[in-house]
């Protein structure tokens, strides 16, 4: 998906592109609407880490949640964890 890739870029920067991890959200969130797993991921962890966002860990979980719910082992393995650090 071009938006992932888009993400990708401004998360990591590149030779003609220095990082920008609100751009990198930006994009992120549109793979992520249209269903991209990993892009949920990412953008989870930028909001648990309030990176290019503002800190939110509720929505983190959301997204988190979402990833989880198609399967990406990065997002149940998370939600595995928090569940084991707040009971």
């Amino acid at each position: 998906d071009a938006s992932y890739n888009l993400g990708l870029v401004y998360a990591r920067g590149d030779s003609k592109i220095a990082p920008n991890l609100e751009r990198a959200a930006h994009w992120w969130q549109q793979a992520a609407i249209h269903g991209d797993a990993v892009a949920q991921f990412n953008l989870g962890m930028m909001y648990a880490r309030g990176e290019g966002v503002k800190q939110n860990i509720e929505t983190a979980i959301n997204w988190w949640q979402l990833s989880a719910s198609q399967g990406f082992e990065g997002a149940k393995k998370v939600l595995d964890q928090l569940a084991v650090t707040t009971r």
